[in-house]
């Protein structure tokens, strides 16, 4: 398979797909629960979506693999249980 370096323009998309996110959580957890939304959460929370990306981007550009899917779920879900603070 030939190796594809991903445009300037595929990055732009990420990362407007990251901020995207970024504001989602914002808006829909931490506003709602009033709880204040610190540098520490935002680094940490885009970290997670930045790796989100990465093993998206693996399933793109490789085979089907139940492992990634596995890794992106358990991310998602991640993220979830610390919102809810459990």
């Amino acid at each position: 398979m030939p190796i594809k370096d991903m445009t300037y323009n595929e990055i732009n998309q990420i990362k407007a797909e990251i901020n995207s996110f970024m504001e989602l959580i914002k808006k829909n957890f931490y506003e709602k629960s009033g709880e204040e939304f610190l540098e520490i959460d935002n680094s940490f929370f885009r970290n997670i979506s930045k790796h989100i990306m990465f093993f998206k981007f693996l399933l793109i550009f490789g085979q089907d693999n139940h492992f990634i899917n596995t890794i992106i779920s358990d991310f998602y879900y991640l993220i979830l249980s610390i919102i809810k603070g459990d």
